[in-house]
């Protein structure tokens, strides 16, 4: 790889990087929160006592206040209003007054990950069966049966040009415009369990895989790929680009 030490310095700039270890960010704000003032005003500081004059309002929802099930693994809320919880037992709806189970004949059950594109279309990636795309009351199933062999979904992102990028345990796939599955053909990330999938402002996606190494995606090619010995850290958990 080209320029690999520049590489990487122009890498560590622009990402914040999580590992396993305690992170090194932690010193520089504590010396900076005694020089300058500040002035939180989010949820958070307001539940914490931070913020004066702001009131902050919590309700929980589970099996016994509404809810359909206790369990959650994803919670994604979409253009048009709704909040959707996705979890063991299946995908949920709440239009902020009440719960609605959707129908799992579809193939969704086991929901891990939701993803809204460009066409206000809504991605559900499962835990054992493939993907479904929904679309008003009209679905696709993506499995092994149309070229998706991974069942086991964890990520799913949209890129620039419209593909659906969809992380799962065994490496990429994406599927185009023309609805077709076909998979990211990369040795560096075959069959790597995928945890993340974050887009920057500029369309490349970086990701992360369960082994702690950190990649990124630019039109449908693996551009950079680094583990934590690469970065001089320990095994990378998550990415955010700034």
């Amino acid at each position: 790889m080209k320029n690999r030490s520049k590489t990487i310095a122009g890498l560590t700039a622009s990402l914040i990087i999580g590992i396993y270890a305690l992170s090194l960010c932690l010193a520089p704000a504590v010396g900076q929160a005694a020089t300058r003032e500040t002035n939180p005003n989010g949820g958070a500081a307001a539940v914490t006592g931070q913020t004066e004059g702001i009131g902050y309002a919590v309700k929980l929802y589970n099996a016994e206040s509404g809810l359909p099930t206790s369990d959650a693994n994803v919670v994604y809320s979409t253009s048009d209003g709704f909040v959707w919880v996705g979890g063991y037992s299946g995908l949920i709806r709440y239009d902020g007054t009440s719960f609605e189970r959707q129908d799992s004949s579809g193939g969704i059950t086991n929901v891990n990950a939701l993803f809204e594109d460009s066409k206000c279309r809504l991605w559900v990636g499962t835990n054992d069966n493939g993907v479904i795309c929904t679309s008003g009351k009209e679905s696709i199933h993506y499995s092994y049966e149309n070229g998706l062999d991974a069942s086991s979904v964890r990520a799913i992102i949209e890129d620039k040009k419209g593909n659906i990028i969809i992380g799962t345990t065994q490496g990429i796939y994406y599927i185009d415009d023309s609805k077709t599955v076909h998979m990211l053909s990369d040795s560096q990330i075959k069959g790597s369990y995928i945890d993340r999938l974050v887009p920057d402002k500029d369309g490349t996606i970086y990701g992360s895989t369960r082994d702690g190494a950190l990649f990124c995606i630019r039109d449908l090619r693996v551009t950079e790929y680094f583990n934590g010995s690469d970065l001089g850290i320990g095994a990378i958990s998550s990415v955010l680009p700034s």
